[in-house]
């Protein structure tokens, strides 16, 4: 591993090291002027952040698709996912940008509550609790059930979502008994690429799907949390602490000891919260995915191969590659 050079630019932090084609850097820096910030999802090549006043900041992605990304206004919620963005506006309704290959800029006119974007189309549930899809319909994406809806969550290609009663509804392609959902009620689900996992009401998790890697081998116990990832899912059980199930390359199943207040998988390498809020990451660290910044954290986020997470004080802390500047945050 190359060594870090720190530089001090504008009052962001930038430390910088050398992987070939692939730039490995840390950057940490305060957004909306210093002002808390509510929420931060690290996508594939890209990040957005939401502010306490309801504004949302994107950065890094394919220029060509507009993901270095723009106050927007005040939005409500905010999705990452593939090539674009999507917002919930407090006044129009949804807006989205970037790759529109499949039409998914193309928005019905209602007001969501919330927002899940899948691989090729994204689904919301609208104020009446329906939900709403729009996008490619290659695989039946936009099929959705005609019931109400509490949750969302919208994969590769099929959605999934909890209904009123608590039972979960998966709609799209069927690909490894993607549709096959489990029976009972449930808290919590988590689409990964090509399993699901989900909570139920007495927070045992199950998960179904694509087993190739074991995907499917869920610990006992009962859980407070779940993430599904790539090929590999974590949770963090009831006594707080963490299990890991599937593909374990890059040693992603060696779950650190301990306790935790939250756990976010990405593609390769996974993060977590300790109970005293400082930030550990396991797996691959080909782009310094590992090299975890100090400090006392609130949140986190772990993208394809690269994180982000915010401080207690609102620093914003981005690390591992930065191809295509996902850790450049704006001023």
């Amino acid at each position: 591993m190359s060594p870090l050079n720190t530089i001090f630019i504008a009052g962001i932090s930038l430390a910088v090291a050398s992987c070939g084609f692939f730039s490995a850097q840390m950057v940490e820096g305060k957004l909306f002027g210093g002002q808390e910030v509510r929420a931060i999802s690290a996508g594939n090549l890209h990040n957005c952040a939401s502010g306490e006043n309801k504004q949302v900041v994107c950065w890094g992605g394919y220029n060509s698709t507009r993901q270095i990304s723009m106050l927007i206004g005040q939005l409500r919620t905010n999705n990452v996912q593939g090539s674009r963005i999507c917002d919930d506006h407090q006044s129009i309704g949804l807006i989205c940008w970037g790759y529109d290959g499949h039409g998914r800029p193309r928005l019905p006119s209602s007001q969501f509550l919330t927002i899940s974007a899948g691989g090729s189309h994204t689904c919301g549930i609208d104020q009446n609790q329906v939900a709403v899809c729009w996008g490619s319909n290659r695989q039946s994406q936009l099929m959705v059930p005609a019931e109400k809806l509490q949750a969302i969550s919208g994969g590769r290609f099929h959605t999934c979502a909890i209904r009123q009663d608590h039972s979960i509804v998966c709609w799209g392609d069927d690909d490894h008994g993607l549709l096959n959902v489990p029976e009972g009620q449930f808290r919590t689900v988590s689409v990964g690429s090509s399993h699901r996992c989900a909570i139920r009401q007495d927070r045992s998790a199950v998960c179904w799907g694509d087993d190739e890697y074991k995907q499917l081998d869920v610990p006992e116990g009962q859980f407070l949390t779940i993430s599904a990832g790539h090929l590999h899912s974590c949770g963090i059980k009831q006594d707080r602490s963490l299990v890991c199930w599937g593909d374990d390359e890059h040693h992603l199943l060696d779950a650190p000891a301990g306790q935790f207040r939250a756990v976010s998988v990405g593609s390769y390498h996974s993060c977590a919260i300790r109970q005293d809020r400082s930030v550990v990451c396991w797996g691959d660290d080909r782009y310094d995915q590992l090299e975890v910044p100090e400090g006392q954290f609130l949140t986190i986020s772990a993208g394809h191969i690269h994180s982000c997470a915010v401080r207690q004080d609102q620093t914003v802390v981005c690390w591992g590659d930065n191809s295509f500047s996902q850790l450049n945050l704006p001023g």
